[in-house]
């Protein structure tokens, strides 16, 4: 009976701490984030998810205001059909949540200020890619064939291996894999998109 008690106060304890660690990051940004956006339908009638909270590197452990939060807003009845576009260094596809083309957005507390997708990535803000690494099969660093978001030789032999015809993490390419692939850009996966990346592992002109 004293186990049984022991081992039910410990569960007790253990959910206890999930609860305080998990509440650092329930950040209530809902309100705001409707605020600052301007939707075509009434707001009862959107998905809101947080996705994603960054501290930043100064952040003390009992920090309970994020630097940002990475929130998904999209209008509940959309049909998802995904569309992929370049923002910056990266390939991004997502569905069309109106009224954005991406339904991604960066709340900053501190500024009570919203950020699009593309304008969080066009002005490097800090942390951007942890945040970007949780949307799931759906962003990559141009060129990154093997999804590990850097840049190396495998992703250029990725690229050799499809060109001959040869098994590739994505042997059917796709409109996404297809951009992610294509590192110089020109609507044509070829050798040179690979020579392209080694020149640029190697720091010379591409």
């Amino acid at each position: 009976m004293k186990k049984i008690l022991s081992l039910t106060l410990v569960l007790i304890l253990v959910f206890s701490v999930c609860v305080s660690v998990s509440a650092k990051e329930s950040v209530i940004s809902e309100d705001e984030v409707f605020a600052l956006l301007e939707l075509d339908y009434p707001r009862d009638e959107y998905c809101y998810s947080e996705k994603f909270f960054y501290y930043g590197e100064n952040a003390t452990a009992d920090e309970a205001t994020p630097d940002y939060v990475m929130v998904l807003v999209h209008y509940a009845y959309i049909v998802e059909i995904q569309e992929q576009s370049y923002i910056g260094d990266y390939v991004v596809s997502t569905a069309p949540y109106s009224p954005y083309l991406h339904g991604y957005h960066f709340y900053i507390p501190a500024e009570d200020k919203l950020l699009t997708l593309e304008e969080a990535i066009n002005s490097d803000l800090e942390g951007v890619e942890e945040a970007l690494k949780k949307i799931s099969h759906s962003v990559a660093l141009v060129g990154d064939c093997d999804s590990d978001f850097e840049l190396t030789i495998k992703d250029a032999t990725c690229i050799q291996k499809y060109i001959a015809g040869l098994d590739t993490p994505n042997c059917a390419l796709y409109d996404y894999e297809y951009l992610v692939y294509d590192f110089d850009k020109d609507a044509d996966v070829n050798i040179k998109d690979a020579t392209a990346i080694q020149k640029c592992i190697a720091g010379l002109e591409y």
